[in-house]
């Protein structure tokens, strides 16, 4: 192995192992909160079902009031999630900081760098002001509650219709708080990532005379858009981040489409720093460094062979297979069965692809006024 090719080798594998330890710590901080939130959730419980078990008359008018007193004494819930998600944000974010001045910096070997810091307390505080997907945590947060509070509700209307009584009503409470508690794990994770790619974009402006600008990298791994079921999941990399990665595209430093791109989007910006000799680095130039992929479900059907697949949740996914590829992922496309193409991209497009009609998959995109958006079939098509 030849010097640059060692240089490439440690920064793709520092940036792995970071991504890995924060998984970690986003699992074991999550284990924790939940816990805590799950405590706190079954204490107010405790207290409808107590005020529901006298009341034997079924009303819309009793039972949605209960459900109001439920919404108003989950508000010390909602801020102590928030609390939580922005405490994990700015240890998180600290840390990003410290690994990513490292490895952009090619552990020191790039001259004159400058490194980036601010302690975890400052970050806590910014975490609250750092929106994703549009939106800020307490929108997230607000959102997230809401959409239970309306879930019960119908459900409520549906327990009426089928003539239960109001135990079933409390039953239906919980049954809305694991929606909840779902998406309180959906927005911690996704704020860990914002800020993971967050911290290493300051590193980088900070030293912008190093880079000649960014490329987009999702992870290189299969996606779930097409299932047996015939209905798309949602599982894996999103057709519209493995467009961008596919593109190829080089973006300016502070251009280029927003990133992260959608809450629990995983991908990263790749920086193109300049010659290594430019940089002070007197080693030559390498063509390409092979990246990591992993292919994750709970499966594979032997008799369709599709992925069967599975939510992140608080653990992660099962890898199937893993390994190593040169490229972006049109490459990493290239090597999955016909099957599991299918699943990633969805079978019309699969069949746009292998017909020539479209050139590759970053043609499934379009940038327009900063925000990446996926093309629709009747685009494509030219209909």
């Amino acid at each position: 192995m030849t010097p640059q090719e060692q240089l490439q080798l440690v920064q793709l594998v520092e940036s792995v192992r970071h991504r890995f330890r924060l998984d970690q710590f986003e699992t074991a901080a999550l284990k924790r909160i939940l816990s805590a939130l799950d405590q706190a959730n079954a204490e107010i419980l405790a207290m409808i079902e107590a005020r529901a078990s006298g009341l034997q008359d079924w009303r819309e008018e009793r039972a949605l009031a209960l459900l109001d007193e439920y919404s108003d004494l989950q508000l010390a819930i909602k801020a102590q999630l928030g609390q939580s998600i922005s405490e994990i944000t700015g240890i998180a974010w600290a840390n990003s900081y410290l690994v990513h001045n490292d490895i952009l910096s090619f552990g020191g070997l790039i001259k004159d760098f400058n490194n980036v810091s601010l302690t975890a307390s400052q970050l806590q505080a910014m975490a609250q002001e750092v929106p994703v997907g549009g939106k800020l945590l307490s929108s997230w947060i607000d959102d997230a509650f809401g959409a239970s509070k309306e879930a019960i509700q119908q459900e409520i209307m549906a327990g009426m219709l089928q003539g239960e009584g109001y135990p079933g009503l409390v039953r239906r409470f919980a049954q809305g708080w694991d929606m909840t508690r779902e998406d309180a794990t959906l927005i911690a994770r996704s704020y860990t990532q914002a800020i993971n790619v967050q911290a290493a974009h300051d590193v980088a402006v900070a030293n912008k005379e190093s880079f000649k600008g960014w490329k987009w990298q999702s992870a290189a791994e299969n996606g779930a858009y097409y299932t047996k079921s015939g209905k798309g999941r949602g599982r894996g990399v999103c057709l519209l981040c493995l467009s961008l990665d596919a593109s190829d595209t080089i973006y300016p430093l502070n251009g280029g489409p927003e990133i992260p791109a959608h809450v629990k989007c995983r991908c990263n910006r790749q920086y193109i720093t300049k010659s290594w000799r430019e940089l002070g680095i007197p080693v030559d130039e390498i063509e390409k460094a092979s990246r990591p992929y992993t292919q994750r479900g709970k499966g594979i059907d032997p008799e369709t062979g599709e992925i069967a697949p599975l939510s992140v949740g608080t653990g992660g996914r099962p890898i199937l297979d893993w390994g190593h590829f040169l490229g972006d992922y049109e490459d990493f496309f290239k090597l999955l069965t016909p099957a599991v193409q299918k699943q990633t991209i969805g079978p019309m497009r699969l069949e746009l692809y292998n017909s020539g009609k479209i050139k590759g998959l970053g043609d499934l995109v379009t940038i327009e006024n900063g925000k990446a958006r996926l093309l629709l079939l009747k685009e494509l098509k030219g209909d």
